[in-house]
């Protein structure tokens, strides 16, 4: 799965989105196959936008970075997805 090709934030940011709150279980920064300085940059922008993403070890010890779908983003009356996608927007404004 191919995530770099922009060098614009918000795609980038958009482009990590998508993979994260499709996994529920997360993904590595390898399987992003983005650079971990670029992939944790745009994850604390995500996170100071208040997107609620997280870090978990498996097991073996493998990090993964997923969404916690239990933890829900500001109300909005919109599912998870949507939200993203509003936010998102806001952000081009």
């Amino acid at each position: 799965m191919a995530v770099v090709g922009s060098d614009t934030p918000l795609i980038r940011q958009w482009i990590i989105l998508r993979p994260l709150c499709a996994y529920r279980h997360g993904l590595t920064v390898n399987e992003m196959e983005v650079s971990e300085k670029t992939f944790r940059m745009d994850l604390e922008s995500l996170q100071a936008t208040d997107f609620p993403s997280e870090e978990a070890v498996g097991p073996s010890g493998r990090i993964t970075q997923r969404m916690n779908h239990e933890r829900n983003p500001p109300r909005t009356g919109f599912r998870f997805d949507k939200t993203i996608a509003v936010s998102a927007s806001r952000q081009v404004s």
